[in-house]
């Protein structure tokens, strides 16, 4: 398959040769395009104290370029720094039914409690 090809005719400045223009003209078009620099540093939402050295963390955390929300359990290893254990990580677009599930759960527990005085 051939490729098209178009001619273009630009001005140049005085002082520059041709082969300049063309060797600028090179670099340009050989540099990739920079991409936008993201956030991906960690943000914890809530701590929640969940033992005398253990924590529940929510938190946006980023893996493989990509944003997701976490709630993990950390914990205190022998040398006594936190880190991270078992959880959940999910993505943004399931934060409503997420809430939503964990709101009905709260109903539930509060409704059998109730029965149970």
């Amino acid at each position: 398959m051939a490729q098209e090809t178009s001619k273009v005719e630009i001005d140049l400045p005085e002082d520059m040769s041709p082969e300049e223009v063309t060797k600028a003209l090179a670099t340009l078009l050989s540099k990739k395009p920079k991409k936008e620099k993201i956030d991906d540093s960690s943000k914890i939402f809530k701590k929640i104290e969940a033992g005398p050295e253990d924590e529940i963390r929510v938190s946006r955390d980023f893996y493989k370029g990509k944003e997701f929300l976490s709630i993990r359990k950390w914990y205190t290893d022998e040398e006594g720094t936190l880190k991270p254990g078992k959880g959940v990580t999910f993505q943004y677009e399931h934060i409503e039914e997420i809430m939503e599930g964990l709101t009905l759960m709260r109903d539930y527990l509060e409704e059998k409690t109730e029965g149970e005085e």
